[in-house]
């Protein structure tokens, strides 16, 4: 909820060390969708090729989640979801 609210004030390095604690978590869905906002956090900031390789690390992840796998493919083009 912190780093939500941290991206709602455009404070997105704030947001991504929360992130970054998360994508380690034991619960894989939720680390799987950590991994997924570093990749948009890295976008929003220009670094785009990070933003690929957490976006891909968050689809492997995650891989048996169809709805996460499938956000992920999507997202290559970095839309919004």
């Amino acid at each position: 909820k912190s780093a939500n609210s941290h991206v709602k004030q455009n404070r997105f390095t704030e947001a991504a060390s929360i992130y970054r604690k998360n994508t380690n978590n034991k619960n894989k869905k939720i680390a799987s969708k950590c991994m997924f906002n570093m990749a948009l956090v890295c976008e929003l900031n220009g670094d785009m090729d990070a933003a690929i390789d957490w976006v891909t690390k968050s689809m492997n992840a995650n891989h048996k989640d169809p709805y996460h796998k499938g956000n992920c493919q999507h997202t290559s083009g970095f839309a919004r979801q």
